[in-house]
């Protein structure tokens, strides 16, 4: 028989070993979130919460029960504008990123600032369809908070 892992497991143990993937996944949940599909967003959200901080120092962090933060993660849930930017703002600091926007044609895209411990800045910019522009050598930029 096959060995097979646990879906959340896969994706907890690439977060931490792949930066790119963590920043794709939080550039999805953002890019979802801001054009109109919250549901997926969150399911997303919540993997990157289980795979970075957890949901114990989540809880913590932003003073809202573990269990509360589960179900407003949960594709019924329905968390507050100020309690999803806690979320954002927290892997956002557990990913070591700046996130800014911009809109083309239409839609909203999510870029992030990455500063190496070189000092040497770079943008990466992902648009809806998943395309990057620029390039970083992950494992040659670890990353800080810029």
């Amino acid at each position: 028989m096959a060995l097979t892992r646990d879906f959340k497991e896969t994706v907890a143990v690439r977060v931490q070993s792949d930066p790119a993937f963590a920043q794709a996944l939080l550039d999805e949940a953002i890019n979802l979130f801001i054009n109109g599909e919250p549901e997926s967003a969150k399911l997303i959200l919540r993997d990157l919460v289980n795979a970075t901080v957890g949901f114990e120092v989540l809880a913590e962090e932003i003073h809202k029960p573990a269990k509360s933060l589960h179900r407003m993660l949960s594709r019924s849930g329905n968390p507050t504008m100020s309690n999803i930017s806690a979320v954002f703002a927290a892997i956002k600091h557990a990913l070591k990123v700046e996130v800014h926007t911009t809109d083309r044609g239409g839609l909203i895209h999510a870029s992030h600032v990455i500063t190496s411990s070189r000092g040497a800045t770079q943008s990466v910019t992902r648009g809806s369809a998943g395309t990057t522009a620029g390039s970083v050598r992950w494992a040659d930029c670890p990353l800080r908070i810029v």
